[in-house]
């Protein structure tokens, strides 16, 4: 973020400045998980008799032992000599032994090839993170897809603070899996609503689409449910180029929507007479290629065809935009070319949520930066990356200064 020196010093507590005595921040942070299961984090030792007086001023009791300093207390242990530190938690008593032979390795060994770590280092950011997927608990790894539950498949971060602009990037690392995505054209990036709550664009491929929606339970339930009723099936497969999502207004009490899609052909259409609706599912026609899905008594889903391009939309007006065209916005036109591309409207999403604007705004260690917030969009430049952007009216440092010293002097008074 373009700190100097004078600045570091002067986030600084006094207590804290012990520190930058002891330890060599200027140096990597490392946090891990083991394949053990060890949960440690290593810092460079800049002094180790500074460090072990402060250690010690935390209650840690110590000894010297196979060349190293260990230092316990209840159920964190940490060892240091001159050049670095590692420090675990959550080590019970019984533990203590086997983490210990366990931390001597970890301290003697020399540089050797980690694939998490090299990801890490490719990653652009201050803060970098790497790890395997099949670390997932497995009730999460259900409901993804199969090739990602591969122990070689890496799921990359990194996060960048720079001029106005904080960047959250993710990546997969395997290129053999992919988002099912193409670059977008440009065909529908100058659809209406103006200055809407949520617009997001992405190219897409019907039966890379369909494959990968079966392979989500939820989403195979659902299609099994629509093609009772109609050619679903047939309508994703005929997709083929720029989808486009707007969501107008941020009224949890009234959502409204406009879905559309380019296609390569309308064959569904030459079935429609002979769609059929179920008990609690009906479909009627609104016009020569637009009909109303009826899903209960309350809730109509309006979809069709117009000019080659399906529409799907929450009522009739938002229907009716699906054959209007409206100028586009920088933000739109910069679409062109990627692989997903969407902007949230920050001001509408305060507004839809009170309580949380107001949760956010009684933390002042937050709200200088919650409060800079001026849009926020998220990026796919390659099927098997994703960027969220926060873009803020004021500079990076500015906003970390300020928070920070928040944070010391509520820390201090304490």
């Amino acid at each position: 973020m373009g700190l100097t020196y004078s600045e570091i010093r002067s986030l600084s507590s006094p207590y804290g400045a012990r520190w930058s005595h002891a330890v060599n921040f200027l140096k990597p942070v490392y946090a891990f998980r083991s394949k053990s299961g060890l949960t440690a984090f290593a810092v460079s030792v800049k002094n180790p008799d500074k460090l072990l007086e402060i250690i010690k001023s935390y209650g840690y009791s110590y000894e010297e032992k196979e060349g190293f300093c260990w230092v316990t207390k209840k159920n964190s242990i940490g060892c240091f000599n001159d050049d670095k530190m590692l420090m675990c938690f959550l080590v019970s008593p019984s533990q203590q032994t086997a983490v210990c032979n366990e931390m001597v390795e970890l301290m003697s060994q020399g540089s050797h090839d980690v694939p998490a770590l090299d990801n890490a280092r490719h990653q652009s950011g201050a803060f970098r993170f790497s790890a395997s997927l099949a670390i997932l608990p497995k009730k999460y790894a259900r409901s993804l897809p199969d090739e990602l539950s591969n122990p070689d498949m890496f799921l990359n971060a990194g996060l960048l603070a720079a001029g106005q602009e904080l960047t959250l990037s993710a990546s997969l690392s395997d290129t053999s899996f992919s988002l099912p995505l193409m670059p977008i054209k440009g065909d529908l990036t100058s659809m209406p609503s103006a200055k809407p709550f949520l617009w997001l664009c992405g190219g897409m491929n019907g039966d890379m689409l369909l494959r990968s929606m079966r392979k989500v339970s939820l989403l195979r339930l659902a299609l099994m449910g629509l093609n009772m009723v109609m050619d679903a099936d047939m309508m994703i497969k005929a997709i083929d180029g720029d989808v486009m999502l707007v969501v107008p207004k941020a009224d949890l009490r009234h959502p409204d929507f406009l879905f559309t899609a380019s296609l390569s052909n309308t064959d569904f259409l030459k079935h429609a007479d002979e769609w059929k609706g179920l008990a609690s599912l009906g479909v009627s026609k609104r016009g020569e290629t637009d009909f109303i899905i009826g899903i209960g008594d309350v809730v109509k889903v309006f979809f069709g065809v117009c000019d080659g391009r399906l529409y799907i939309a929450s009522s009739a007006e938002m229907a009716d935009l699906a054959v209007q065209k409206a100028d586009g916005d920088a933000f739109r036109e910069g679409a062109t070319g990627k692989f997903l591309s969407a902007s949230i409207d920050y001001n509408q999403l305060m507004d839809a949520f009170p309580k949380l604007a107001d949760m956010l705004h009684s933390y002042p260690q937050i709200h200088e930066l919650t409060d800079a917030i001026e849009c926020l969009s998220l990026a796919s430049t390659t099927p098997q990356s994703m960027e969220l952007n926060i873009e803020t009216n004021k500079p990076m440092k500015e906003i970390f200064l300020n928070t920070w010293k928040l944070v010391m002097r509520r820390n201090n008074n304490k």
